[in-house]
């Protein structure tokens, strides 16, 4: 590449706040350690000095996503509460700009959960950001569209209340803006596996 090497495209992706998120791989000719060192310390989420196998660089990829796809489950399954306990964020590789993003998209999604259709764009202007680029943000954070993670975080929210024991899964349906139990319970079921009369109160929640 005519006037940067391959770390400084690197450092320049993983610096950017919009594009920090991509999986960088370099495939490079320089193979000491000290290149890779280097490289590595650019951000680069995986080293192939070359020549190489293609067998091992595709290996290389699909343990790339296989790994992202975990941490997006672990994002997807955060909600404020959990947020705040430090190792929920270390098991998420939340970097703090990441943590932050986060935080704010659920303190919208707490203020509007009786709202069953979440408005993204409303969401992206409270955020100070555009809409495409909220999109790119929640898409590679949690591997879903802004819209299927407001939801699947209305349903965190909902096993969050029922295992506190305190609502029943009808008012728990109501306060989250449900049009009736019998759709929530069809939602939450389709996300979870199992019905929210299934949910137990924790024994932290129960008072002895």
């Amino acid at each position: 590449m005519p006037g940067k090497t391959g770390y400084a495209l690197c450092s320049d992706i993983k610096s950017n706040s919009d594009w920090h998120h991509l999986p960088v791989i370099l495939l490079t000719a320089k193979a000491d350690a000290e290149s890779c060192i280097e490289g590595m310390n650019a951000g680069a989420d995986a080293y192939i000095p070359k020549p190489f196998d293609p067998d091992s660089l595709r290996a290389t990829v699909k343990s790339l996503i296989r790994n992202r796809k975990i941490l997006q489950d672990k994002v997807l399954n955060l909600t404020s509460t959990t947020l705040k306990e430090p190792k929920k964020v270390e098991e998420a590789k939340l970097n703090p700009a990441e943590k932050v993003l986060v935080e704010k998209i659920h303190a919208y999604l707490d203020a509007n959960l009786d709202n069953e259709h979440a408005d993204i764009s409303e969401m992206a202007r409270e955020l100070g950001i555009s809409y495409s680029s909220l999109y790119a943000k929640v898409k590679s954070l949690t591997g879903k569209t802004p819209k299927a993670f407001a939801s699947a975080y209305r349903m965190n929210i909902a096993r969050e209340i029922l295992r506190t024991g305190e609502l029943t899964v009808s008012e728990v349906a109501w306060k989250l803006g449900f049009s009736s139990p019998s759709v929530f319970t069809r939602e939450f079921k389709s996300h979870f596996g199992y019905p929210p009369s299934h949910e137990k109160p924790s024994d932290s929640n129960v008072n002895l």
